[in-house]
């Protein structure tokens, strides 16, 4: 029975300690530098045409739909937004 209480104590000393030193302890005291996060780079502005199974050729009155396209260089993909709210995330080509 002692034992066990022990073990509760010690790994709750051991747990609480890697806390301390993993969320609380500044990370430049460990060497490691945190690099900050680069913004999104607008790409390009695009107005869609698009027209249903119905229309022979684009009119007049055939929807229109804004997109914009960016690039996120931290994870080197693409991310494409409409006006709608749609997204889509796609790899960069090498």
């Amino acid at each position: 029975m002692q034992r066990t209480w022990l073990c509760t104590i010690v790994g709750t000393i051991i747990f609480l300690a890697g806390y301390i030193a993993g969320h609380l302890l500044p990370s430049f005291s460990f060497g490691l530098q945190i690099r900050q996060p680069k913004d999104a780079r607008f790409m390009h502005g695009l107005v869609l045409k698009v027209r249903n199974e119905k229309e022979a050729d684009f009119s007049a009155t055939t929807k229109r739909y804004a997109l914009e396209v960016y690039h996120d260089e931290n994870t080197n993909c693409y991310i494409y937004i409409t006006e709608t709210g749609s997204i889509a995330v796609v790899p960069a080509p090498k």
